[in-house]
């Protein structure tokens, strides 16, 4: 009876756990974060910085701004093929009210234009105006995330009815440089 009880406790405690927060101003938190996916059917391996989300103001109420949580997801990614880097990207997610922005060009703090793909458009919860969700993928290689680690990225994205900012820091920046870097 006793070794059931243990046993109890021993799940109870465990469901209890709760997965450690990536400290974003700190670069080994966020290495540490970093995931590795293989696909063993492709032979490709993903690799994943975590999320950084910051908040999407969508509007006022009695004058305080309300925001949609984690609107605005940014992570870097890359994918390999036989432990080569064969691309990395800067992808986002943003979730805003309002018309659809319709993204279609990015250029960095640098005035340098970036590629741009076009990945995907949601319409989510439409209660008091929908929820609308935009997310595209820049193309860059270790050169940039090279030139980028000591001032961090920073891009603006634009589009036909509005644009939003890419900002990752070089804590992140360098964090994901210095991973893929052995590759």
């Amino acid at each position: 009876m006793n070794k059931i009880h243990i046993l109890l406790i021993c799940l109870f405690l465990s469901s209890c756990a709760v997965a450690p927060r990536v400290d974003f101003s700190n670069h080994i938190s966020i290495k540490s974060a970093i995931v590795e996916t293989v696909d063993e059917y492709r032979g490709t391996k993903t690799v994943e910085a975590p999320t950084s989300a910051s908040d999407n103001p969508v509007g006022t109420f009695f004058g305080a701004t309300i925001v949609l949580p984690g609107g605005n997801a940014k992570k870097l990614s890359a994918r390999l093929e036989n432990e080569k880097i064969i691309a990395i990207y800067i992808e986002l997610r943003d979730s805003y009210k309002g018309d659809w922005r319709f993204y279609s060009s990015a250029t960095d703090i640098n005035q340098k234009s970036m590629n741009f793909i076009k990945v995907d458009r949601n319409v989510g919860n439409c209660s008091q105006g929908c929820n609308l969700t935009e997310e595209i993928k820049i193309p860059i290689d270790l050169d940039y995330l090279r030139d980028n680690v000591d001032s961090g990225i920073d891009i603006q994205v634009y589009g036909q009815k509005g644009g939003t900012k890419i900002i990752l820091s070089p804590k992140y920046v360098r964090a994901f440089y210095e991973y893929l870097r052995d590759y």
